[in-house]
């Protein structure tokens, strides 16, 4: 790879990345109208692409979800 360590190493590397990710893989638009508005005064981006969803945690640390048991650890190790 490219032996990244670092955020600044990898903002450095981001576009190169970019630049090689479009030639690769980019398509040219079907249409050159740009249909992006800015955002109105009243609307929150982050209330708009966000939702509050109630969940308890169990004695055990877990918690039910999409049919999914999530288990939060109180420590890591780290092997080696």
């Amino acid at each position: 790879m490219h032996k990244i360590s670092t955020f600044s190493a990898a903002d450095t590397y981001a576009p190169c990345f970019m630049a090689d990710y479009n030639t690769r893989f980019g398509k040219p638009a079907r249409n050159d109208i740009d249909a992006h508005r800015s955002l109105r005064d009243e609307e929150n981006p982050v209330q708009a692409l966000t939702w509050p969803e109630r969940r308890k945690i169990a004695k055990a640390l877990t918690i039910q979800y999409a049919a999914s048991c999530i288990c939060w650890r109180t420590s890591w190790r780290i092997a080696g």
